[in-house]
């Protein structure tokens, strides 16, 4: 196989490259992966958890609270979260006449929507005062407030950032926000969201052999959980060649979102798993893949009986695959026109709703009706949609059934037809042979 000839490529990579991939990895993904050469084809590691998005600003509005990191902001309120990402990094937060805006780097200031608005974005200035206190930031971190009498409390923390929204004082304390009760409470708001980098750098590890033979038994499906990430991984053929594509390769990602939180991300929605590979799971979630940590609510669905099983290919090209699922990570084998092959069972949608049509499972055979094997000796096996398959109609001595009683009036017709026909032959044969003999002899007389 491809994959093969890919493993002895790898053979003739220099050693510092070898290092300098395993070391990264192992930076990245918090030691998942030691470094080192031993440790060689590498195996795929998805981040058991994602570390909390360094926040560079905020904004707080009507029970909303609005965070900014890069080029992200997200919005909180105590429902789902709605987040808004921008091709500039964003300098600051706002929340004016009711809605939230922000400002970039280069100093204009938009809403969420991207129209401009008149408004300035400016720092607070310390100390402010409000409610019968005054607040200030000293340079250890520690807030002093100051009531009416001139009494100072210390608010202990490491907090920046002091800002004043509806009445009430805010600061980051440690990456969260903390609303000030004077003269020396807090009141932490809990939001946060998670940096998603690491799973740029998610080695392939043993995926592309997994793939071609985790559901060849039969479908695997797993359910989603209720607050874990799913990563969108892209496996097609510009961005995922199994023929090219090494071990230590990185996986081509998009977005990852959150079960229970992102839309169309639903807790205990069932997915079509396509493999297990090192921590993690591939699933195929509508039309697109993804990546997340492997849980332990996978199952095994068995396949129907078939009602035949001798049939052939009848489209003009096209593959089968590892899995009840026509793309291209799962492709196997060719399928020319008319192949022969054996049907073994019925993956049905009725029954496996997650899966985009009906499948069979077929075999590969020759005009004998063996089933064929691969170059390792296994059967060539997969699956199909129902529209590639056609039942064969097969006529030999061993289907034909004898008549009990059989009615032979019909066969002594025929032979007497055919004797009358003889005879009526021989009639003509001998009326022309008479006729020119009989011309010959009045010749003669004459």
């Amino acid at each position: 196989m491809c994959y093969n000839s890919t493993v002895k490529k790898l053979a003739a990579l220099t050693i510092s490259s070898i290092l300098s991939a395993a070391t990264a990895s192992a930076a990245v993904l918090g030691g998942g992966l030691a470094a080192g050469a031993e440790n060689a084809p590498q195996k795929t590691f998805y981040p058991q958890t994602f570390e909390a998005c360094a926040l560079t600003d905020y904004a707080v509005g009507e029970d909303k609270y609005a965070f900014a990191t890069d080029k992200k902001i997200a919005i909180f309120s105590g429902d789902k979260p709605e987040y808004y990402e921008f091709g500039v990094e964003i300098a600051a937060l706002d929340y004016v006449d009711g809605k939230f805006c922000y400002k970039t780097t280069g100093g204009v200031v938009y809403d969420l929507n991207g129209n401009s608005l008149e408004h300035e974005i400016t720092e607070t200035e310390l100390p402010v005062a409000i409610g019968g206190y005054s607040y200030l930031i000293k340079p250890d971190g520690v807030i002093e407030t100051t009531d009416r009498t001139g009494t100072h409390v210390d608010v202990q923390g490491n907090f920046s950032n002091l800002k004043v929204f509806d009445g009430a004082v805010y600061a980051v304390n440690g990456n969260f926000l903390n609303k000030i009760i004077p003269p020396d409470k807090t009141e932490t708001i809990a939001f946060e969201f998670a940096d998603f980098s690491p799973t740029e750098t998610i080695t392939v590890g043993d995926t592309v052999t997994l793939l071609d033979a985790y559901n060849l038994e039969a479908p695997n499906f797993t359910i989603l959980t209720d607050g874990e990430y799913l990563t969108e991984v892209k496996l097609d053929d510009k961005n995922f060649d199994k023929s090219t594509i090494t071990p230590s390769d990185f996986f081509t990602v998009g977005k990852t979102y959150k079960v229970g939180e992102d839309e169309g991300f639903s807790a205990n929605a069932s997915a079509l798993l396509l493999c297990e590979t090192g921590n993690a799971h591939i699933i195929r979630l509508g039309d697109k893949f993804y990546i997340k940590l492997a849980s332990a609510a996978v199952t095994q669905r068995q396949l129907s009986q078939p009602q035949f099983t001798s049939a052939q290919i009848n489209v003009p090209a096209d593959y089968i695959y590892s899995a009840p699922c026509v793309s291209s990570p799962c492709k196997t084998y060719k399928a020319a026109w008319g192949q022969s092959v054996k049907v073994l069972g019925c993956a049905l949608k009725s029954t496996n709703p997650e899966l985009d049509n009906d499948y069979y499972k077929i075999a590969f055979t020759d005009a004998d009706g063996n089933v064929l094997k691969d170059e390792n000796g296994k059967d060539i096996t997969g699956y199909v949609p129902f529209a590639f398959v056609f039942e064969k109609q097969e006529n030999n001595d061993e289907n034909k059934t004898d008549d009990p009683s059989p009615d032979t009036s019909n066969n002594i017709k025929t032979v007497v037809l055919i004797l009358v026909v003889i005879v009526l032959a021989l009639s003509a044969v001998g009326y022309v042979t008479y006729v020119f003999t009989s011309d010959k002899k009045r010749k003669n007389k004459k």
